[in-house]
């Protein structure tokens, strides 16, 4: 949010709007791959507007990203002093989050300083895309979706753990479409830390379910 064309919504964010800008930008049909909280916001396009979207693909995504007694995520207390640390000192929680991001890639230092050069100024979005990962719990709505559905997880992830794979398998109901792959030598930034890996993935879904 706040990084791509019609999703910047200033301070009265909502998740809606963000949706709505999305479709704007994009085809009337279209393959929706989302990293982190992206891949929430895909699970959403694909439930409010199905005829826009031919597949889904998550990656390094919980589909209730704050841990529940019977799922897996960052816990609740941790997850609000991270919010509070963004909202009272930007800087230092973004330097924080970014090293937990890097923790685990083949080479830490040079995607930190990658990282880094790509990152934005704290903002208004910002602060609502941390409340969509708090709000946001998709675990029923698996199940329920008519698109084939791809949830690549990263082995050595610090924000999502590779475990909750498990979890998404058994809320899939089974569905022949829906798949869940670990992508072994990657960290939660899968798309800088292991992006032909991350590729292959998605181009061998996408060739299988036609």
């Amino acid at each position: 949010p706040g990084c791509a064309p019609g999703s910047s919504l200033g301070k009265e964010a909502e998740l809606a709007g963000l949706l709505s800008g999305i479709l704007v930008c994009c085809p009337q049909q279209a393959v929706y791959v989302g990293w982190s909280l992206g891949g929430q916001l895909a699970i959403e396009l694909a439930i409010h507007a199905p005829q826009r979207v031919l597949a889904v693909v998550t990656v390094c995504s919980n589909p209730s990203f704050v841990a529940a007694d019977d799922w897996p995520g960052m816990g609740a207390d941790a997850f609000s002093q991270f919010r509070s640390g963004v909202q009272c000192d930007p800087v230092t929680a973004l330097q924080r989050f970014d090293t937990l991001q890097v923790k685990g890639a083949t080479q830490p230092r040079q995607l930190l300083r990658q990282l880094r050069r790509l990152r934005q100024p704290a903002s208004a979005e910002l602060l609502a895309g941390l409340g969509w990962l708090q709000m946001l719990d998709q675990r029923d709505l698996l199940a329920t979706l008519q698109q084939p559905q791809l949830h690549l997880l990263a082995a050595r992830d610090a924000l999502v753990p590779s475990a909750v794979g498990k979890f998404i398998t058994s809320r899939l109901g089974g569905a022949s479409s829906g798949q869940v792959k670990v992508l072994q030598r990657s960290c939660h930034l899968a798309p800088l830390d292991a992006p032909v890996e991350l590729a292959q993935e998605i181009y061998g879904f996408l060739t299988t379910t036609g």
